[in-house]
């Protein structure tokens, strides 16, 4: 290599330039040291400066080699050798595989830096897939913590095992500038996704703008169809929640993986078709006793227990509060349930769709209360009596009951659910006809098997709904349950004060008095009436300081030929008030009184 120390003098003190000896010569000069020894040192001082073949001298600038090149030049190995094209092209000089764990990956790079630097930039291989944040150390140096989107953490499956990452130095963080993983497929992580539509082109096209904070669309985005337990639109809490698409014009609501409830054309739940759903209102009673003939008969409001046969399941109200109802069963291999006869009104956003029966049940025993099943019956026929129609024969033990010409099962033949001791929920899906159905009938019922002792089955909170999801329980106000009720059912009680007065009206002669009872609610239709005996009521007249002017009737009659209205007249024997005079009737002083409008199904 030359030398770049200088330029020789070449001069003896007489004579200069390159040639100093032709010019010593010519001018007949000896050979004289004092002539030469200035040059030839400098001459030694040059070879001496010269980059040697082993490298023991240095360079102390830059080497202008021209248009050649080095060869034969071997890798290199630390941070100050030059790398080689094959260094380069093979494996890069910042590239290793990563060792360390999902969250701490080691990277060892050949050649080794030194220090971190901002800009430096470092490729690996990842040798496990995240889990969360995660940190990378480059040739011992301390970890440093990934970044994506310049400062967020790394989220699970950002990085996948084996996959290769570029990340730059910042002076604080290494930011991932190569793709993550997220970003191509489902949405995971913290990523922003934007998709193409159908045509390849950008779904907001020019008019996506974003802010830093809210995104625009002046177009749609397109969202794959998903499913229940992998929704579209998810976050990273639970991606087993949030919603997606599983028909036309239809969305679905998941969590947990769990479909709650789905709209579309409908609302976005419908109200529940049942009345008295959670068994809170009890008009007639909270306790009926197997003994009371209760077969074939409404007990709860609403509600028609149905058996083959009586004496067969005691029945109660669960909890005046909480509601519920509990069935307590008092004779071996028989079959009891009970039924919801849904009036035709109420079935025009039913009949023609898919609707949902869901209940809550348990049972004291398991394998004692066998087979219990629900069904949604489509009832046919105008008629308002349930004993000809709805009580049906039963079957053999294990099957259905068979039902009459004019009911159909809807869906499948009702299936065994398999409750347990502890209350869940259960439900059947039907397509309900829409060529005869003119009301709608549910019916949840159960097989007795244990032929030693008596068991119970509980519900609560049964709901009948458009849609093939059983949503959570629709509860309704109290006050709004039981009006309700009143459409089908009312009573006037007067159980618990002497002279209690119930009705008030006129006397129409001077022995019958005439009482009007506007009801509350306007029924169903025209009610059929019933009371206590003729002898639990008094009739008084506006004089009457409880007992001065009163009398036990002796008869007792009605009439009502509307919804909305009820008339009754009592006779007591005598003679004794004035035509046109004010009247009323009230309880007898001791014996229970009521007078019941019923227009049950």
């Amino acid at each position: 290599m030359p030398w770049s120390g200088g330029s020789f003098t070449r001069t003896n003190g007489v004579n200069t330039g390159s040639t100093l000896w032709a010019q010593d010569r010519d001018d007949g000069y000896k050979i004289l040291a004092s002539h030469h020894d200035t040059h030839d040192q400098d001459i030694a001082d040059g070879v001496n400066s010269t980059l040697e073949k082993s490298g023991s001298n240095a360079a102390t600038g830059n080497l202008n080699i021209g248009s050649n090149r080095l060869t034969s030049v071997a890798d290199g190995t630390a941070k100050t050798d030059a790398a080689t094209v094959n260094q380069i092209q093979s494996n890069g000089a910042a590239y290793a595989a990563a060792t360390g764990t999902a969250t701490a990956q080691v990277v060892a790079l050949s050649p080794a830096i030194t220090a971190y630097a901002a800009g430096q930039a470092v490729t690996f291989k990842a040798n496990a897939a995240s889990t969360g944040a995660t940190t990378v150390n480059v040739n011992a140096l301390g970890a440093k913590t990934l970044k994506k989107l310049h400062d967020q953490d790394i989220a699970a499956n950002d990085i996948e095992n084996g996959s290769i990452v570029t990340a730059v130095y910042d002076g604080t963080n290494f930011q991932v500038t190569s793709q993550l993983a997220t970003e191509a497929g489902s949405p995971a992580g913290s990523n922003t996704q934007v998709q193409y539509n159908s045509s390849g082109a950008f779904a907001g096209d020019a008019d996506f703008t974003f802010d830093g904070t809210n995104v625009s669309l002046a177009n749609p985005i397109y969202l794959g169809d998903g499913a229940v337990a992998t929704p579209s639109v998810t976050n990273t809490g639970d991606v087993n929640t949030g919603i997606y698409f599983p028909a036309a014009d239809t969305v679905g609501v998941t969590t947990g993986g769990v479909e709650q409830f789905r709209f579309g054309s409908s609302d976005i739940r419908s109200d529940n078709a049942i009345i008295n759903g959670n068994f809170l209102v009890a008009q007639r009673g909270t306790t009926f006793a197997s003994g009371d003939n209760n077969d074939d008969t409404y007990n709860l409001d609403r509600w028609l227990i149905n058996s083959d046969g009586n004496d067969i399941v005691d029945i109660t109200q669960s909890s005046a509060t909480t509601g519920g109802i509990t069935l307590d069963v008092e004779t071996a291999n028989k079959k009891f349930g009970i039924v919801q006869i849904i009036e035709a009104k109420n079935c025009n956003g039913l009949i023609g769709n898919t609707a949902t029966l869901s209940f809550q049940a348990k049972v004291s025993d398991t394998g004692k209360l066998d087979n219990v099943k629900a069904a949604i019956i489509a009832w046919n026929s105008t008629a308002d009596s349930v004993t000809s129609d709805i009580v049906s024969a039963w079957n053999s033990e294990g099957t259905a009951p068979t039902l009459a010409s004019n009911l159909t099962y809807e869906g499948s033949t009702p299936a065994n659910l398999s409750v347990t001791t502890s209350f869940a929920k259960y439900s059947v899906t039907a397509d309900i006809d829409t060529s005869s159905t003119t009301n709608i009938v549910c019916f949840i019922w159960s097989d007795v098997t244990d032929t030693t002792a008596t068991h119970t089955l509980s519900i609560k909170e049964v709901q009948l709904e458009l849609g093939s999801v059983a949503t959570s329980y629709q509860h309704r106000t109290y006050a709004n349950e039981f009006t309700e009720c009143q459409r089908y059912y009312q009573r006037l009680d007067a159980t618990t004060t002497a002279e209690q007065q119930i009705l008030f009206g006129f006397f129409s002669s001077n022995a019958m008095v005439r009482c009007f009872w506007d009801f509350q609610t306007p029924m169903r239709t025209a009610p059929t009436m019933s009371n206590s005996a003729a002898g639990t009521f008094e009739i008084a007249d506006g004089s009457d300081s409880v007992g001065a002017n009163d009398a036990t009737a002796t008869s007792y009659t009605s009439n009502v030929t509307c919804a909305d209205r009820a008339m009754f007249r009592a006779n007591y024997g005598g003679t004794a008030y004035t035509a046109g005079a004010t009247g009323y009737i009230r309880r007898d002083s001791s014996d229970e009184t009521y007078i019941v409008a019923d227009a049950e199904m």
